[in-house]
């Protein structure tokens, strides 16, 4: 909140790491994620390796930050980055649990 009210932007690239919503997304912090996304974070912004925040969430094995992502919008077809799709990402990764949230969401 400090950063941002001192003029930090919330949608920055972080270069391969993307944004710090996506940044967040992959490393499980979801009080981070729940933060940037009050503070005006794009659920589907791109860039970096993972491309979106979602990608990100489901390729790290992330079931709850992958549903809050999607109740704010993000989008389940979304293409690019690494793995393709969310549903690719968390299928080569093995999750299992956001495969299925991510298939109950309309994903294919």
């Amino acid at each position: 909140r400090l950063l941002i009210a001192h003029g930090a932007d919330v949608e920055a690239q972080a270069g391969e790491c993307g944004t710090a919503l996506t940044i967040a997304s992959a490393e499980g912090y979801i009080d981070v994620v729940h933060l940037l996304i009050e503070l005006g974070a794009d659920v589907n912004a791109r860039g970096g390796q993972f491309e979106t925040a979602l990608q990100a969430a489901s390729a790290c094995g992330h079931p709850e930050i992958t549903r809050l992502l999607i109740a704010r919008g993000a989008d389940v077809q979304a293409r690019g980055g690494h793995y393709g799709t969310a549903l690719q990402a968390a299928c080569m990764c093995g999750h299992v649990k956001v495969v299925r949230l991510l298939i109950e969401s309309g994903a294919d």
